[in-house]
């Protein structure tokens, strides 16, 4: 009996761990895959059966678990696959989504026709800012085109990827290309391009959080154009805000930011390692290249590389407004340079720093350090051409900083010489490790024995490392030099006997 007993233990112990009795809390469940094609039909969604996407979308949403949708290759459009939004809506999500292409190296197309949205996924229909934690959404590597808004995404406390998909020709008001909002979570917008997009706000991207956290890194911005941000516009109540290694060139806004329109109220931004070159600001415009507005935060612009943008009124290259004494701004080891603005006078044409945005006449905490501005700079007064900052005193600082001709050639490296190798300062915060392209930062670049960071968004690498041979290439080439000397050895024997 006791030995039955026992045995009946060890059969429940392993069937528990198999899954196969649950003791307790609801019953296991797997991820579901979904496939979908743009001929696609039926409800197996299968690889081998795809369905429609919308069929997949409303199985994710219901199915209680993980879900991934796997895109195959083709064109979805009116006629194949895509007659209206592609919709996925609950209250508080229903698993992480993942919605992605099959073969990443033949991107699905998702085309609007210029007449709808594309997609919408909306983690949190009853608008509850809650309840969706862990059903993370993920969106790689598609194609939205001409669509009357690409992508909208919106989620209550989960985290939201968005990575590797290309954004082309969409129209909005609000995020044309993608629009990416989560209250409490994370946002990352990576390896993404945006071009030719148009929108009121955020033409290329419109990325918010109120307490959460975001992360735009390594996109292309070009040719998007806008009320205010023409390549992104970032938006956070106390939350965290970087951009960190884009590129934006030729995007427009009527009014604020061309390239970038960035803002918060009581959280931190960053900018790191950014290119912002042909960006304009016109009409009434203001921040050719960047527009970052603070209330009480801090804003830390380190290492990026502003050149030959414009705008109609102040800060050709930047614009920077702070609205309370306490906030900051950080201005570290940038190359901000041949920049115009055409309001007249003092108007900042690489730089505009408004930091009494209160007109209390105090002057919020700036700190300028390490910078390369154009020649009609003062960097004492703040009062100049190129630099303006409306009110300086006891709360602004500056140092190390410099007007010479920075040297960069077309693609913002700096040419052997510059004045802004190894001329930067080793303990800015948020120096990053990597420059723009991944190479290391922080070496030695003149060659004076001391390793000091570079300004701008490249850092000069005045020598390639030589390759090293492991063990296999070592043996590789006695073999190949003990084969070469058997040939010699061969070759005079011939010549001997003739």
């Amino acid at each position: 009996m006791k030995g039955m007993k026992a045995l009946v233990a060890v059969f429940l112990m392993v069937f528990s761990l198999t899954g196969l009795v649950q003791t307790s809390g609801a019953v296991a469940t797997s991820p579901n895959d979904y496939y979908v094609s743009p001929t696609g039909g039926g409800t197996d969604c299968t690889q081998a059966s795809p369905c429609a996407f919308q069929t997949a979308l409303d199985k994710a949403g219901s199915d209680g678990t993980d879900s991934t949708v796997h895109v195959m290759s083709g064109t979805y459009d009116s006629t194949n696959g895509l007659s209206s939004t592609l919709t996925y809506s609950t209250a508080d999500g229903d698993g992480a989504l993942t919605i992605e292409a099959v073969d990443p190296t033949d991107p699905p197309v998702l085309d609007g026709g210029y007449s709808m949205q594309i997609m919408n996924i909306d983690n949190d229909s009853d608008n509850d800012n809650t309840g969706d934690q862990g059903a993370d959404i993920t969106i790689r590597n598609l194609i939205f085109q001409g669509g009357s808004g690409g992508l909208h995404v919106y989620a209550g406390e989960a985290n939201i990827t968005i990575e590797d998909n290309s954004f082309i020709d969409n129209s909005a008001e609000d995020g044309a290309g993608a629009y990416v909002y989560t209250y409490s979570g994370s946002a990352t917008v990576r390896r993404n391009i945006f071009d030719g997009n148009n929108a009121g706000f955020g033409a290329g991207a419109r990325v918010g959080t109120d307490s959460g956290s975001l992360a735009i890194t390594n996109n292309t911005f070009t040719g998007n154009s806008a009320y205010d941000g023409g390549g992104v516009y970032v938006r956070t109540n106390s939350g965290t805000a970087s951009l960190t290694n884009n590129t934006f060139s030729g995007n427009s806004a009527a009014d604020y930011g061309g390239g970038a329109y960035v803002w918060t109220y009581s959280g931190t931004a960053t900018l790191t390692n950014n290119t912002f070159s042909g960006n304009s600001a016109d009409f009434d415009g203001i921040g050719g290249g960047a527009y970052v507005w603070i209330y009480s935060g801090t804003a830390t612009l380190t290492n990026n590389t502003f050149s030959g943008n414009s705008a109609a009124n102040f800060g050709g290259g930047a614009y920077l407004e702070t609205s309370s004494d306490s906030a900051t701004a950080n201005i570290y080891n940038n190359i901000i340079y041949s920049n115009a603005a055409n309001a007249g006078g003092n108007d900042g044409d690489d730089l505009y720093v408004d930091s009494d945005g209160n007109h209390n006449n105090t002057g919020s905490i700036i700190n300028l350090n390490n910078n390369n501005l154009g020649p009609n700079s003062d960097f004492t007064t703040g009062q100049s051409e190129d630099l303006r900052i409306t009110v300086t005193g006891s709360n602004y600082s500056q140092g190390g900083n410099i007007t010479d001709d920075p040297l960069l050639n077309g693609d913002f490296h700096l040419q052997s010489g510059s004045p802004c190798i190894d001329a930067g300062d080793n303990n800015a915060y948020g120096i990053p490790s990597t420059d723009f392209e991944g190479d290391d930062r922080t070496i030695d670049g003149n060659g004076d024995g001391a390793s000091t960071v570079d300004m701008g968004a490249d850092e000069y690498q005045p020598y390639r490392p030589v390759p090293t041979l492991n063990t296999y290439g070592i043996i590789f080439l006695v073999l190949l030099s003990g084969l070469s000397g058997l040939v010699a050895l061969r070759k005079k024997g011939r010549e001997r006997q003739v």
